[in-house]
């Protein structure tokens, strides 16, 4: 009757602890923060990732021209914030330029 009871307690111990995460923190990309400011000229391409079930946080991360160092960013900086703006705009503008230049058949 004890190893029942013990065997049931595990169970629901076990059945409770399955889904968390053993530092809280899930499968961030970004260690920390990130940084608050890196100069647009030196930026190759940012990529945002939302919070979902593998990090609790968004994430943005900034891939460097030469030798394609990735940075992360403070999502929450204002200069950031405008950095991400400024690279959406360059990169539909990129993507308008191609399609006026394609000539139809």
């Amino acid at each position: 009757m004890k190893g029942a009871l013990l065997l049931c307690a595990l169970l629901l111990l076990a059945a409770e602890t399955e889904g968390s995460s053993i530092n809280g923190k899930g499968r961030c990309l970004c260690p920390g923060p990130g940084s608050n400011f890196v100069r647009r000229s030196l930026v190759k391409s940012v990529h945002f990732y939302s919070e979902g079930p593998g990090c609790e946080k968004n994430e943005v991360i900034a891939v460097i021209k030469k030798g394609g160092e990735k940075i992360c960013l403070d999502c929450n900086s204002n200069k950031v914030k405008k950095l991400v703006l400024s690279m959406k705009k360059r990169s539909s503008r990129g993507a308008n330029k191609k399609s006026k230049g394609k000539k139809s058949a």
